[in-house]
């Protein structure tokens, strides 16, 4: 986190000029990027398609069948007499899930090194019966080792002891943060596999537009919420943390396509049904999926490397079927060949790999029962179906015939081995199984190579030391997450809140918590008092000492139920009576479903038919869980209703210090709450009452030069909430010449809550400058343009501006110019876009550059040159260090070019920012905070060392060097 600007104003910052502070800034971010140690901490893998041929060609039949199948095993042997050794050895398997419930990952003890030696054993295995030659490089085919990780503890997270606790999707969508989700991802990218983790099951991409209480089978927390470009951007954020933070060394599976959201049941026991068409599914649940899977050459890392496909049918939208559903989109060619087809998809998919959601759970063996008449568990059929739907990856897990007959040695691992064996059958009798299993085959080996360029075991191989070591430090950043998702339901505001809840409780108070874990879940997701403890803990004696350990009890939602249920039983006398001694009650409010968890309803009987006097009594909610479980009315009866999301440590804290007024709420929900009628989708609509402002990009709105167009810039834009607009909000320019007819309009869109446009001229004189959004104008801004720049000093006239993608972490009141920095691959030339307008043309671009290099060049060790190199009129000459060649794009720092080159998208960017103006007048304190966060993050990112980050104290700037 950046520190406060409040405060006095450091003496290192009145020693460095704002525009030579930019140009040091450059071309440190220049030289870090130029000098990092490797491509793959800022750029994803990207596969050697000659090599990919050749491991292929290399393959036997049977290696090629294996590769494509995931199994699950039990237990953490992995010795050569072990079954998992034997599915390795004599089956070929390419692919294997780990988890907690399975016994492979122990949670006690030092877990990192554990799971550490338990990959490098599994890799051994694949080490030991595939390695081989291609002439002059021996390699093999490592495995790829799979694990759910999707935050929030048990049930959805395997690796947790010991390790940084993340939160849920939901949580990091509360926050409405890119930079959080980025850092989230790129925690769980560094600790799982400096274990030997290299495929991680996530993240979940779903949007949750329709919440649904009750048990009806939505996705709840797992969803990052209900606002389709905010999830698509969260995902894309989180993906490529996940991506940097494992340096390359992790592939991400999104999940779960075509999108759970608008199911009304779960996947586990029947296979849902969505009544949407196919236009339907593309504005909604599809947009989030295609973020993801945008490839764009200046976010590589942002694209993930797999998608998984789920067991959802939908109402016909292949046009060529008489059938009125489709069947599941994971056995249904048409309709999956349908939705990768589309434009959002076809050119990802050529290159990446499409998995199956397991293929054992129930709902696929109900599936089959019920609508093609095989009541056995048909193993075989279901390979082969989901294989030629167009699935790389076949997950046999929990693979079994019998419900009732779930062993993994006698009946599961069996099962598998037949699944295998017909399979090779079907290799060799079947020429389109033949041709779509070596398509597949294709998929799964590029992204292996995306992974290990050189199929090494050196590089496979991960040190446990080195892995217990990285384990676990990610902490304060979740600590700050949970702060920022924090979320206040009931009052309206914090100062309604502070009024009725001036302080929290006190000594001799008496609190009640009454908690869910054991009454809202079909199993164990935390230890009773775990609440009450951790209230003491930050509370009692040894913390803030407001409370003594007697003044703090705990009850059940199931003793909570039981004493509504049954008022005189003698049974119930205890609960009642700490009930009608509490000043304070506090609902834990989890998972709530009546008809299978009837006790999870406890808390809305008690806030219906309040069984004692409640006028003496704070009624105060925290949920661990989603914020849209309770009513209008049991809202009301609230004093106060907090949202933390998850039941992470972080999350627990967050909750009870809000409720002590030591936690600010400023997270807000980021799915519908019909109880307090907040729709996302008009909470993230631009608010009515902001001021919007319009500015001339880089000039002084006084003294604008005679030139075709004048760049116009609005924002930030902020929603209902206070956040910034989702991308591609539309933000409308208009300009209109003093005294005569000529006016010109343009929509633009935004990018991290900024439009920009080039708004066309018609030569010297007055105009008035405006922009609308939602029905908000800004208020008119007079601009002068002047008469014509000489034509030795006039820069190339640029092309029109167009909306570059969103591509970075991003953050709250983030300015078109910090848009310029955008992503590892054009980080330089966005970089030199925004010093293009702060520095002086000519005389005074030379003299600040030179007066920043003495400083830069301790530091850097490049070798600063007296006067620039001559550079062809082609070439837009930022800097003696920099300059971009317009023709090629291509930027070049010291004469050595910075690859790969401009996409058009960046590059058109940077076209609209240049040329460079002698006017820095309009550049915001905002502007250069922004551009320093983007800077700061993206060296780090490239491996800049300590001496390039850049960091912002009190009102002025500094390097440290």
């Amino acid at each position: 986190m950046l520190p406060s600007r409040a405060g006095p104003r450091p003496t290192t910052a009145a020693a460095l000029p704002r525009r030579r502070w930019l140009a040091l800034l450059v071309l440190a971010l220049a030289v870090a990027l130029l000098s990092r140690p490797s491509a793959r901490h800022v750029e994803a893998q990207s596969a050697d398609d000659a090599f990919v041929e050749r491991v292929v060609a290399s393959l036997t039949p049977d290696e090629r069948v294996g590769q494509l199948v995931m199994v699950n095993f039990v237990g953490d042997d992995v010795s050569a007499t072990s079954d998992i050794a034997t599915l390795v050895r004599d089956f070929k398997i390419g692919a294997v899930l780990v988890t907690a419930s399975n016994g492979n990952i122990v949670n006690r003890d030092d877990t990192a090194a554990q799971l550490a030696t338990l990959t490098n054993g599994l890799q051994q295995q694949a080490f030991d019966t595939s390695q081989r030659s291609d002439g002059t490089n021996r390699y093999f085919l490592p495995l790829m080792v799979a694990t759910d990780n999707e935050g929030d503890l048990f049930p959805f997270t395997n690796v947790t002891h010991n390790y940084t606790q993340l939160p849920n999707n939901m949580t990091i969508g509360a926050t409405w943060s890119k930079q959080h989700a980025q850092a989230t991802g790129a925690i769980a990218g560094r600790e799982l596999s400096a274990a030997g983790i290299n495929l991680l099951l996530g993240p979940v991409v779903d949007t949750l537009d329709n919440p649904r209480s009750g048990g009806a089978g939505d996705i709840g927390i797992r969803s990052f919420g209900g606002n389709v470009s905010w999830v698509g951007e969260l995902a894309r954020a989180y993906v490529r943390g996940v991506h940097d933070g494992s340096g390359g060394r992790m592939l991400t599976v999104i999940k779960h396509f075509p999108g759970h959201g608008g199911s009304d049941r779960g996947t586990d026991n029947e296979v849902p049904t969505v009544n949407k068409s196919l236009d339907q599914l593309r504005a909604l649940e599809l947009a989030p999926f295609a973020e993801v899977d945008r490839l764009d050459d200046a976010d590589k890392t942002g694209t993930t490397d797999a998608m998984m496909v789920s067991h959802i049918r939908y109402r016909n939208f292949v046009t060529a079927s008489a059938a009125a559903f489709t069947r599941p989109i994971s056995i249904d060619a048409a309709a999956l060949n349908t939705l990768i087809g589309l434009p959002e998809f076809s050119k990802w998919r050529t290159t990446h790999m499409i998995m199956s959601d397991s293929l054992g759970v129930p709902a696929v063996r109900k599936w089959y029962a019920e609508q093609e008449g095989q009541p056995d568990f048909p193993n075989r059929t279901i390979v082969k179906d989901a294989l030629m739907s167009g699935s790389d990856l076949l997950p046999l897990v929990e693979f079994y015939h019998d419900p009732d007959h779930r062993g993994w040695k006698d009946f599961q691992l069996p099962t598998i081995e037949d699944s295998v064996i017909y399979m090779r059958q079907q290799y060799a009798s079947d020429p389109d199984f033949r041709r779509r299993a070596d398509d597949a085959v294709r998929h799964v080996i590029a992204e292996k190579v995306r992974l290990y360029p050189q199929l090494a075991m050196t590089q496979v191989a991960v040190d446990p030391a080195a892995a217990s070591a990285a384990a676990g430090g990610g902490a304060d950043e979740m600590r700050s997450l949970a702060e920022d998702a924090l979320t206040l339901i009931q009052p309206q505001s914090v100062a309604d809140l502070r009024a009725r809840l001036p302080r929290g409780p006190v000594t001799p108070d008496k609190v009640v918590i009454v908690e869910c874990w054991d009454d809202c879940y079909p199993y164990r997701v935390m230890p009773k008092l775990t609440l009450q403890q951790e209230l003491l803990a930050l509370y009692g004696p040894n913390g803030k000492n407001r409370l003594r350990a007697e003044d703090v009890s705990t009850i059940s939602f199931g003793e909570l139920d039981a004493w509504l249920t049954a008022p005189a039983n003698p049974a119930n006398v205890a609960t009642a009576a700490v009930v009608r001694d509490a000043s304070w009650i506090v609902f834990a409010l989890t998972e709530y479903n009546p008809a299978a968890r009837p006790a999870s309803g406890a808390a809305k009987r008690f806030l219906d038919a309040p069984p004692v006097d409640l006028r003496n009594k704070n009624l105060v909610a925290i949920a661990y869980n989603v914020p849209y479980h309770l009513d209008s009315t049991e809202i009301s009866k609230l004093s106060a209703y907090f949202v933390v999301y998850n039941k992470t440590d972080a999350a627990i804290d967050a909750g009870f210090r809000a409720l002590f007024g030591d936690a600010t709420p400023k997270g807000h929900s980021p799915v519908n709450v019909p109880g307090i009628f907040y729709n996302v989708g008009d909470a993230t609509q631009p608010a009515v009452d902001q001021q919007l402002q319009v500015s001339v990009f880089g000039q002084s709105p006084g003294g604008v030069r005679d030139a075709a167009n004048v760049g116009l810039t609005a924002g930030p834009i902020v929603d209902h909430n206070g956040n910034l607009v989702p991308d591609g909000t539309v933000v409308r320019f208009r300009l209109d010449k003093t005294g005569g007819t000529v006016s010109n309009e343009i929509g633009m869109t935004t990018i991290d809550g900024i439009a920009g446009a080039r708004v066309p001229l018609s030569g010297a004189g007055s105009y008035s400058a405006s922009a609308s959004v939602a029905g908000v104008t800004s208020k008119p801004l007079a601009i002068t343009v002047a008469g014509s720049v000489a034509a030795a000093t006039e820069a190339p006239a640029p092309p029109a501006a167009a909306a570059a993608p969103a591509s970075d972490s991003g953050g709250r009141n983030v300015t078109l110019l910090a848009l310029a920095i955008g992503v590892p691959s054009a980080v330089i030339a966005a970089a030199a876009a925004a010093i293009g307008f702060v520095l002086y043309r000519r005389r005074s671009r030379s003299t600040a550059a030179h007066a920043a290099m003495p400083a830069l060049a301790p530091a850097t060790g490049v070798l600063i040159d007296d006067e620039p190199a001559a550079t062809p009129a082609a070439t837009m000459l930022v800097d003696p260090l920099v300059r971009v060649d317009a023709e090629t794009r291509r930027v070049y720092v010291k004469g050595v070019e910075a690859k790969p080159a401009l996409s058009n998208e960046q590059f058109r960017l940077l076209s609209f920012l240049f040329p460079p103006d002698d006017h820095a007048d309009g550049v915001s304190e905002e502007a250069l905070d922004a551009l320093v966060r983007r800077v700061r993050e993206r060296l780090v990112q490239s491996g800049g060392e300590r001496s390039y980050i850049v960091t912002l104290r009190g009102h002025g700037f500094r390097l440290d060097i």
